[in-house]
């Protein structure tokens, strides 16, 4: 079924666009609920695509627990508002604070995450998993 941000106005998809690009999950959107409202809050947004992302997958023929399970790491990087890029950066910056040159810094954090992908793909765990730690 067609969600209603597809009535968005283009100016207003335009702005979402390039904010996100530029803000990734701390960019500032304008969205139309499913329910038809306009809002700009963080929370009610995010609420709202993954409750229609539940349902598109359910309308796929998933069953709950299986929608859930493909939603989860995506709802962990939302609720932390923690993107790949954004942990690498975090990385970076701790080790330059330890006090790493960047060069070392950038190859630390480049090890770090190819072994956590390594476990990632291997395990049965996601991104997601790593925000805990």
């Amino acid at each position: 079924r067609e969600h209603p941000v597809a009535s968005l106005d283009w100016q207003d998809a335009h702005e979402n666009f390039y904010a996100a690009m530029h803000d990734g999950l701390d960019a500032d959107l304008t969205w139309i609920t499913n329910d038809g409202r306009e809002t700009t809050t963080y929370d009610e947004i995010y609420a709202d695509i993954f409750d229609h992302a539940k349902d598109g997958l359910s309308s796929r023929g998933l069953t709950e627990d299986e929608a859930a399970k493909y939603l989860w790491p995506l709802r962990q990087r939302a609720r932390r508002r923690t993107t790949p890029a954004a942990w690498k950066r975090h990385e970076v910056r701790e080790r330059l604070d330890d006090g790493d040159e960047f060069a070392a810094a950038v190859h630390g954090m480049q090890r770090a995450y190819i072994e956590r992908q390594a476990e990632t793909v291997i395990g049965d765990t996601s991104f997601a998993d790593w925000l805990a730690d």
